[in-house]
């Protein structure tokens, strides 16, 4: 802005008074991460299932699982798993946590109704390589209608996002389990 301009009267500098409005305009930028729960961006050379699909999370700090101290789906569950999965799991030395069902899904094995991997204290002592239903979950393929949705039987159902991607890995990961359950009952292998 300028200064008042002077006018000249009667021989004399008389300053006229000048409203001067200033606009200032500031740009902040704010980045927040959020945790998002089965998700995790990509990282560089890990590899998982069918692809390149995102490494798995650690526990976010503000799961519902873990704010509600909740583990129910761990109790008599019937997840199901890929091969992948299994490849994962027995790399890391793990041995006997599955089960073959009637129609030849590959189903995590219960010890006493619960989880071979939760632990007494309640939490998943594979948590890092967890199946990926495990990752997903609430979201399940509703069979009858052919949408993914969250699981009425998770009491924190709600509190979780349900984001594009995941429901998006879900199907995915449906299709790719019936898929090889087809195959090992047409090829009679168990294992």
């Amino acid at each position: 802005a300028h200064p008042p301009s002077p006018r000249v009267m009667a021989g004399r500098v008389v300053p006229v008074p000048v409203s001067v409005s200033v606009t200032v305009s500031v740009t902040v930028t704010v980045s927040v991460t959020v945790p998002v729960y089965g998700y995790s961006p990509p990282r560089p050379g890990r590899a998982y299932d069918r692809g390149m699909l995102e490494e798995r999370p650690s526990a976010p700090a503000l799961s519902p699982c873990l704010i509600h101290e909740c583990h129910a789906c761990c109790l008599d569950t019937r997840m199901t798993l890929t091969e992948a999965d299994v490849a994962r799991l027995e790399a890391a030395g793990e041995r006997r946590f599955f089960r073959v069902a009637a129609d030849g899904s590959w189903q995590l094995a219960n010890r006493a109704g619960r989880c071979v991997f939760l632990s007494a204290g309640g939490a998943c002592s594979v948590y890092e390589l967890r199946p990926e239903g495990c990752a997903l979950y609430p979201l399940v393929l509703d069979l009858g209608s052919g949408r993914v949705v969250r699981d009425s039987f998770c009491p924190h159902r709600w509190e979780f996002p349900s984001l594009r991607h995941a429901r998006r890995r879900v199907k995915e990961s449906v299709t790719a389990e019936e898929a090889e359950a087809r195959a090992r009952r047409l090829t009679g292998r168990r294992r």
